[in-house]
């Protein structure tokens, strides 16, 4: 009965935690029910009840976690970093403010990471193709793009590739009772070099952060500036009703209709960024700025991705483009 009394109470504990850290919904299950094996075992071989606490289940965790990311990097042939999720919370100059800029506003995007399979191929890709160049991150997997607005980062030994978004808010403590009061979850928040953040997962399941503004940081370039800025965010959600009043009570956001069926924009974000509903699995796709969006086009079929032939828009030139593992993205030029 202690064991099962214990189970109880430290399942949503346990569960939070790796889905905070995996992102998804039946890796994360598959996890817990690994990590409480484990304790039944190791209570099995020990004395009953010895150290099964929540703060002990959620180390089992940590390890069995890790578990995975070894075996999937093994699987890739690469090594893999100490602490996977390090790279997508943030680097330490992730909020260093601009030179010029207004300030940074409440439910801004603050700091994106690409989540790929193989950091070193997404790196040589889109260093072709968008002229990136790297700084290192936390470990073998990571990067860190250097001169583009938003921060950026890479982050690979990931099964699926995706965008990992850290949003900015006035104060990080209301911002996890907001997350928590509309049916997600947060951890409580970590000061780091750069300042306070709190690890999220949203009411479906997608993990995100919230870093507190202190004031100094500036607002870049709504849609992109230069080559490979990131000039728009298209939020791909299941039920658009459920993610804009998730979003809206956590963020502040407020919403109007796009062009498309079902497409919303939130008001005053930057970078510009859209939701559009109906979609199986929950995913953000980015839009980068490039100067010559047919030289762009060329090299990504030259490196084994897929692109079209770009298309007039209302806002510009664009292509939705995929690399060659799977990463879906677009290509703008001349956005305004």
């Amino acid at each position: 009965m202690a064991l099962l009394a214990a189970y109880d109470e430290a399942l949503p504990h346990v569960y939070g935690y790796l889905l905070s850290r995996c992102g998804r919904v039946a890796l994360a299950e598959d996890l817990t029910s690994e990590t409480f094996l484990a304790a039944v075992s190791a209570v099995g071989r020990d004395q009953p009840g010895t150290g099964f606490s929540t703060a002990w289940l959620v180390g089992v965790a940590r390890h069995k976690l890790a578990d995975h990311w070894r075996r999937l990097a093994e699987r890739k042939g690469s090594r893999t970093p100490s602490d996977p999720f390090d790279a997508m919370r943030a680097p330490e100059t992730v909020v260093s403010p601009t030179s010029q800029g207004d300030p940074m506003r409440h439910g801004d995007v603050v700091y994106v990471s690409m989540l790929v399979p193989d950091a070193q191929r997404a790196a040589s890709f889109f260093g072709a193709v968008l002229g990136w160049s790297y700084g290192p991150g936390s470990g073998e997997q990571s990067r860190q793009v250097e001169g583009v607005a938003p921060h950026h980062g890479l982050l690979g030994a990931q099964e699926r590739s995706n965008l990992f978004l850290c949003y900015a808010v006035d104060d990080v403590s209301t911002g996890i009772e907001r997350v928590r009061a509309a049916g997600g979850r947060a951890e409580e928040p970590v000061t780091r070099p750069y300042g306070q953040i709190a690890d999220c997962v949203d009411d479906d399941g997608t993990c995100f952060a919230l870093y507190q503004l202190t004031g100094d940081e500036r607002r870049g370039p709504a849609n992109g500036a230069r080559q490979g800025d990131l000039s728009y965010l298209t939020m791909e959600v299941r039920d658009s009703a459920r993610a804009r009043a998730f979003y809206g009570t956590v963020l502040g956001w407020t919403f109007r209709p796009g062009r498309a069926e079902d497409g919303w924009f939130p008001d005053e974000v930057v970078p510009m960024t859209g939701m559009h509903g109906g979609h199986q699995q929950a995913t953000v796709v980015a839009m980068y700025r490039v100067d010559d969006i047919s030289a762009a086009v060329q090299q990504v079929r030259a490196l084994s991705g897929t692109a079209p032939e770009p298309e007039r828009q209302p806002y510009g030139l664009s292509a939705l483009c995929v690399d060659d593992q799977g990463t879906r993205f677009y290509l703008g030029q001349d956005i305004a």
